[in-house]
């Protein structure tokens, strides 16, 4: 049974002034961000590279890039693709909930207009193999069928095609098949106890101030100043050049390079396409022609760092965090008299910490990092025990970034308008431990200390770590310099 979320075209809606002011802000990119946060709290470059791979849908099918949500449930994954969806023209788009290949195929068959396409979830477990197959196909090139024609009862051949689409699906479950990965960017949502509590604290506002609800009902019966503009304002472009190009110089020690650096060339595209309101559009023999400035690539590139970097090293954010983990526990343990030179841990203490409650679970989340040889797993057998080793050399290989900091360096040597940065570097955000460790520190000295003595207790409560507490309500600085914590 398909369940297909099927929407009336448009109606003509009068641009506001507004969304044109919008469309001419060098801060677009931030102003898009701030709209969908309305629908869905942090998670912001995962949110906005959704956002940037559903509208490729609108550009020629060249540029149409796909991606799959991947994370535990609960964390978010259908949340961002709702938050995304509202903001699509209604008739180039499909949600579907509950799907089977031929019913979807039955739906999209023929119909040029489509050019994105949600699945709610989709995991091969459930019974869905042939639903990835078909998704791998129409995401990568596009999709093409033969049958006899029941119209002309079988005498006859018809060849059904889709055209190559922009495919967004949450999945549970890793994604580690090869196909897979080379045809979706693997965008990983996870979660933390502060990103918990902020969604919480905007989840009770809500229920608290009935006009955010009304609000909500408003924009998405009339739609939002984006879905206006992608309906109406924004005009459709044949090509695009990038004279910055030179500038841009992938990490070519593996084959994946070439995947990712068309991956991130596409995203920069969408990016130009959205700012076409503020450049020139030629025009070559009837074809129309938008440049990508170094400023559209720098964006690109701040927005897709972190799973550029996780599509260039095949492993997830998941993997990378207990990466992490057994590198602090290896360097704080006390390491046993084993016949190894490397810095390990033991099983039990990394299930500890990993929360996971049985050994089978730990194995399972150590397979991907022992299949890459980031890990080596070693078998104490007259302690009746494992140990855990990191692999310094192809860690550091494995944690390579997909493009360096030349490229960067290059690109912002020709930015025009500074401005145009909307996402500029990594946001930081500290460590679970050190949040609890700073907040703990305080309450244990009885709200006494001020910064130079916090940090004085531990170096990890730095200047960025304490400002960054205060800016999420955690902690305060009093009138004299003394640290405290919010009740």
């Amino acid at each position: 049974m398909t369940e297909t979320k099927k929407k009336p075209i448009d109606k003509q809606i009068k641009i506001s002034e507004d969304t044109q002011r919008k469309f001419l802000d060098c801060k677009l990119l931030e102003l898009i961000k701030q709209e969908l946060d309305k629908e869905h709290v942090g998670n912001n470059k995962e949110k906005m590279l959704v956002f940037l791979i559903a509208v490729s849908g609108l550009l020629p099918t060249r540029h149409r890039c796909s991606c799959a949500l991947n994370g535990d449930t609960s964390e978010g994954k259908t949340n961002i693709m709702k938050a995304v969806e509202l903001h699509l023209p209604d008739e180039k788009y499909r949600w579907y909930d509950g799907v089977t290949k031929s019913g979807v195929q039955g739906d999209l068959k023929d119909d040029n207009n489509v050019g994105t396409i949600f699945f709610k979830e989709l995991n091969k477990k459930d019974e869905n193999y042939a639903m990835s197959e078909f998704l791998k196909s129409v995401c990568e090139e596009g999709h093409s069928e033969t049958k006899r024609n029941i119209e002309t009862n079988n005498k006859e051949l018809v060849t059904h095609k889709i055209p190559k689409l922009a495919g967004i699906y949450a999945t549970t479950e890793m994604v580690d098949d090869d196909e897979l990965i080379n045809r979706f960017i693997v965008i990983s949502i996870v979660g933390n106890k502060n990103l918990y509590k902020k969604v919480n604290d905007n989840t009770k506002q809500i229920y608290k101030d009935v006009s955010l609800q009304i609000e909500h009902d408003v924009r998405k019966t009339n739609g939002t100043w984006i879905k206006q503009a992608l309906t109406q304002l924004l005009t459709p472009v044949d090509y695009f050049k990038i004279p910055s190009i030179d500038c841009v110089k992938p990490n070519n020690e593996t084959a994946r390079s070439k995947r990712d650096l068309k991956r991130f060339l596409n995203i920069a595209c969408v990016i130009a396409w959205l700012y076409q309101k503020q450049r020139t559009i030629e025009t070559i023999d009837n074809h129309s022609i938008l440049e990508v400035l170094p400023e559209d690539l720098i964006n690109a590139y701040n927005i897709m760092s972190k799973s550029l970097t996780q599509s260039f090293n095949n492993l997830n954010q998941r993997d990378l965090d207990t990466l992490d983990i057994i590198e602090k526990l290896s360097k704080s343990q006390p390491q046993q008299s084993l016949d190894v030179e490397k810095q390990y841990v033991e099983r039990r203490i990394l299930q500890s910490h990993l929360k996971i409650n049985s050994r089978s679970g730990v194995w399972k989340r150590l397979s991907s990092l022992k299949s890459s040889d980031a890990i080596t797993i070693i078998d104490d057998k007259e302690h009746k025990n494992k140990w855990i080793t990191i692999n310094a050399d192809v860690v550091e290989l494995l944690k390579g970034a997909f493009i360096g900091i030349e490229t960067i360096t290059c690109l912002k040597e020709l930015i025009t308008n500074q401005d145009l940065i909307c996402f500029e570097g990594n946001e930081y955000e500290p460590d679970d431990e050190i949040i609890e460790g700073l907040t703990g520190c305080i309450d244990y000295h009885h709200e006494s200390l001020t910064r130079e003595q916090l940090q004085n207790e531990d170096k990890n409560f730095s200047n960025k770590a304490i400002d960054w507490c205060i800016g999420e309500n955690l902690i305060f600085e009093d009138s004299n310099g003394i640290i405290k914590v919010v009740k």
